[in-house]
Formats: structure tokens, C-alpha cells, sequence
């Protein structure tokens, strides 16, 4: 059960894992012979349903249209509305490691139901996000590097969903800034990791995941 309370970027972590898990389940693992049988115990079936439903709970708990997601999850009775939203000043900030956790989850829901409305709110977060995040952060902290490492997967992931506007024109554009701030983002992290003795593991760990992610689009 993800939590009703705390870090809306951990439950945002925890919920883009397990959608990522059913993408690669519904691919790899060989139909059960019960789950044949008997459709409504398919494993995945169920983890798909279960982690859709804890991501629609958490942006209707957290999520605040033009201010993003709240950094921590308002008190509530976890039935999904969105009560207590305007808490504390400090968690309606923007945190763009919040918001490009959340975009991450939801680029990985819109992957496993196609529901493009996944998409175009990761697009919002991202916008909200870059009012305090740029791609040319020189920051060495451990926690820069996870939210730049996080960026870029998230601008990635706009680049392959290819949803950007109802406008032609207008989505090649976007899906060209996304490209150049990737680009610009992974580009820091290299000469950081490059300096390995400076870097610490922080930006050790996060360069490669980025890194795929990058590959994937380009």
C-alpha cells in the first residue's frame, strides 16, 4: 500500500516501479496457467490495476493546477480528493525533484494504458518544475544530480510519447527543447562524474540512468 502521507516524490518512486515492472512482465513472463483460466488472477493484470489506482490517488491528493504537486502529501483519508492541498507554504513550492518524480510516473502510466492525459500532465510538471530548475545546474550534491538524472529521463520520455501539441508545428518545437535541455542536463552530469574524486557517488549513480534513457531517443 503506498503511503497517504510523507513524500509524494517516494510514493511517486515507488508507484513508477511497479509500472515499469508490469511493462517488462507483460512482455517477458509466459501466461500462468491459473491466470488463463481464471483472467481476474493475472498477476500483472492486478499489479497494473493496483499501481494505476495509487497514481490516480496521488495526483488527486497532491496535484494543484499552475502549482504543481506538494512536496508532501496532505493529511487525508486516502480516498482521493484533495483535501488539505493548500498546507504548508513549504510544501507548495515546486520542488522540481518532486514534480519530475511525479512526471516520471505518469510517463510510465501513459506507456502501459496509452492514456494521453498521463502524458500532457508530466508535460505541465515539467514547465512547473523549470521555474526553478535549469538544465545547466553545476551543483555537485548528490541530490542535484538525482533530480537532473530525473529530468532527463522525464524529457526523454516526452521526446518518445511524441504527444506533445495538438499542433504539428508546435510539437516539433517542444519536442526540440526537450531535446536540447536533455542534452544540456547530460552533458553536465558527464563532466561531473568525469571528476570522479569530486563527484561523489550521487552523480555516479544517476549519469548512467540518464545516459539509457538518452540513448532510447536518440
Amino acid at each position: 500500500a503506498w503511503p497517504s502521507r510523507g513524500s509524494a516524490a517516494e510514493a511517486a518512486d515507488s508507484i513508477a516501479a511497479c509500472l515499469e515492472a508490469v511493462d517488462l512482465l507483460d512482455t517477458l513472463v509466459l501466461p500462468d496457467k491459473v491466470a488463463a483460466r481464471h483472467p481476474g488472477t493475472d498477476p500483472v493484470r492486478t499489479l497494473l490495476q493496483t499501481s494505476v489506482d495509487g497514481l490516480e490517488r496521488l495526483v488527486a491528493r497532491a496535484y494543484q493546477p499552475g502549482v504543481g504537486v506538494l512536496r508532501r502529501l496532505p493529511p487525508g483519508d486516502g480516498d482521493g480528493d484533495n483535501d488539505g492541498a493548500a498546507s504548508d507554504s513549504a510544501d507548495n513550492d515546486g520542488d522540481p525533484r518532486t514534480q519530475f518524480a511525479v512526471a516520471e510516473a505518469l510517463l510510465r502510466g501513459y506507456a502501459v494504458t496509452g492514456r494521453v492525459g498521463y502524458a500532457m500532465l508530466a508535460e505541465e510538471l515539467v514547465l512547473v518544475a523549470s521555474r526553478r530548475w535549469t538544465p545547466d545546474s553545476t551543483d555537485t550534491r548528490g541530490d542535484d544530480a538525482d533530480t537532473t538524472s530525473r529530468a532527463v529521463r522525464v524529457l526523454c520520455g516526452l521526446i518518445a510519447t511524441g504527444t506533445s501539441d495538438a499542433s504539428p508545428g508546435a510539437s516539433v518545437e517542444r519536442s526540440t527543447s526537450y531535446r536540447r535541455d536533455a542534452e544540456r542536463a547530460l552533458a553536465g552530469l558527464a563532466r561531473r562524474a568525469a571528476r570522479v574524486q569530486d563527484a561523489g557517488h550521487g552523480v555516479l549513480a544517476e549519469y548512467p540512468a540518464a545516459l539509457a534513457e538518452w540513448l532510447e531517443v536518440s
